[in-house]
């Protein structure tokens, strides 16, 4: 949906270290010039806590910057269950397909929004991998695709 979408989109910027600053557009509609300053005290923030050396942190986002919507139960992440007893520290070609996407699938069991691309870096940090190669993707790509067919016909 659009607002997973929205989320995800945070979610990545702020791994990042990026600060995030919401501007709803009824807000900006009804009034643009308090939306203007909120915007601006968070860009003064921001610069003041980058050149203190800090990146992004809940802890310090002004307590008036705080986003007007409410979190939904459904948006707060699940604890994984136990890691599937996949070894880290083997070539991409010791794992099974199967092996793969039980992998993919424990991640996700968290239920929190990420792209592939996310999903196949934690994949790759999980299995022990420093370095990207195309026989890794390949294969952690394959089964990132099997885990959405699986998920489709449930």
């Amino acid at each position: 949906t659009a607002r997973d979408r929205d989320r995800l989109r945070q979610e990545v910027l702020e791994d990042k270290g990026w600060r995030f600053h919401r501007v709803w557009s009824t807000e900006w509609f009804r009034n643009r010039d308090k939306e203007v300053e909120r915007a601006f005290e968070a860009w003064k923030e921001a610069v003041k806590l980058a050149d203190n050396g800090f990146s992004n942190s809940t802890d310090t986002v002004p307590k008036d910057n705080k986003s007007p919507e409410p979190e939904s139960p459904k948006a707060r992440p699940r604890t994984r269950g136990s890691r599937p007893r996949i070894r880290p520290g083997k070539k991409i070609d010791e794992y099974s397909h199967r092996e793969l996407v039980m992998l993919a699938l424990w991640i996700n069991s968290d239920t929190l929004l990420r792209t592939d691309v996310r999903l196949m870096a934690i994949m790759r940090e999980e299995l022990g991998f420093k370095r990207r190669g195309s026989r890794i993707d390949a294969a952690l790509s394959n089964a990132i695709a099997t885990m959405h067919r699986m998920r489709s016909k449930s």
